[in-house]
């Protein structure tokens, strides 16, 4: 069982990771690759972009103590940015991902002189056939989104503050059990 020196240790540790997690989504790019089709023929070109649009993902970011864990939760979608969205044999049922894209969309501005419907129609069928540009890139791997979340400095931080924690908790168990006998 922590104690409550302890369970405020793990608290604020919990708040680093939330906080550094949230402004990696809001300012990394992660490398993608784009595949388009000229006259019969492919063209990929490989590219770097942000993760957030409209930086919902972020928001959502949020943590819970347990006694033995800290968990780290967030929208689902933040597994399609770090493994990317492979190609699927679905037919039909897109409405929440072209719902998805027209947000996507919105957020990011794009014209176009096809309507947002049909637009976020093509794009959806794409993903679905080819896979997202992160995957297209990846293959599946991990795309390095939140590496070094947890960097050296935090764990010496952290490693630091708990272990002077024990120790002076050791020292009053000792001191109190000299008293007592």
């Amino acid at each position: 069982m922590l104690t409550l020196s302890q369970q405020v240790i793990f608290e604020d540790l919990a708040k680093k990771l939330v906080a550094e997690i949230k402004h990696i989504l809001k300012t990394r790019n992660i490398p993608r690759k784009s595949v388009r089709y000229e006259k019969g023929e492919r063209i990929t070109r490989n590219f770097s972009a942000p993760v957030s649009a409209t930086g919902r993902l972020a928001e959502s970011v949020k943590f819970e103590i347990t006694e033995d864990a800290i968990l780290i939760k967030a929208d689902a979608y933040i597994y399609t940015l770090i493994y990317g969205r492979k190609p699927t044999q679905s037919k039909g049922g897109w409405s929440n991902a072209q719902e998805d894209i027209k947000k996507w969309i919105r957020a990011k501005g794009i014209q176009s002189d096809i309507s947002e419907n049909q637009l976020a129609f093509l794009i959806t069928r794409k993903i679905t056939r080819e896979g997202n540009s992160i995957y297209l890139f990846s293959g599946s791997n991990n795309s390095g989104l939140l590496n070094n979340v947890l960097s050296d400095a935090l764990k010496k931080e952290f490693t630091g503050k708990f272990t002077k924690d024990l120790k002076e908790g050791i020292i009053q168990e000792f001191n109190g059990n000299q008293l007592n006998t």
